[in-house]
């Protein structure tokens, strides 16, 4: 029943998309753990793994209450369609397609700047394609792949967990100075 809700919620996702950005759960989520951050935030790895554990505890603790609201098999379709991003990654490319098509490289460097993290500013039409490229597979990896895979496996907690911490490796989960230590244990992370 678990995998056939995850596959639902997936459908729906492809069916209707993103909610405005004010709106988004994930965005939302983002907001709070920004909040937290700054209260928590110090340069160390216990107060990134106190961090990392609140965000957690955050995405599990939502799943299960929406589990309890509305029971376990909407749940799955509700989480699942808010953690899934495919229908915006499939528009997103679209419109970068058309972008480059029509040679409005200036556009297209601008728009770009949402799907990678880095500067786009001399990024010539084969490299903003490849970032397209590159971004939406790893997004669809993180995005729908594997929502849909924790979806079918735990419900509503695990695929609210799992769009937790890969929320928190966007946020902390980088090689710089801020987060040299405490963005160290966003699970994603590849900042060991």
């Amino acid at each position: 029943m678990t995998a056939l809700a995850a596959t639902v919620g997936g459908l729906a996702d492809q069916m209707f998309g993103e909610p405005a950005l004010r709106w988004h759960p994930v965005a939302r989520y983002g907001s709070v753990m920004q909040h937290i951050e700054r209260h928590v935030y110090a340069d160390r790895r216990v107060n990134g793994i106190a961090f990392t554990a609140i965000g957690a505890g955050l995405g599990i603790g939502t799943g299960l209450v929406l589990r309890r609201a509305i029971g376990p098999a909407l749940a799955s379709v509700a989480a699942t369609c808010m953690s899934a991003a495919g229908k915006m990654l499939e528009d997103e490319a679209v419109t970068m397609a058309g972008l480059l098509t029509a040679g409005d490289l200036p556009a297209a460097r601008q728009r770009v700047i949402s799907l990678v993290g880095r500067n786009t500013d001399h990024l010539d039409e084969h490299q903003i394609g490849r970032a397209v490229i590159e971004s939406v597979a790893e997004n669809c990896v993180d995005a729908v792949t594997s929502s849909v895979f924790w979806a079918a496996i735990g419900g509503a907690p695990a695929v609210l967990a799992h769009r937790a911490v890969n929320t928190l490796d966007a946020m902390v989960g980088h090689r710089d100075e801020r987060y040299e230590h405490f963005g160290w244990r966003a699970p994603a992370s590849t900042t060991s």
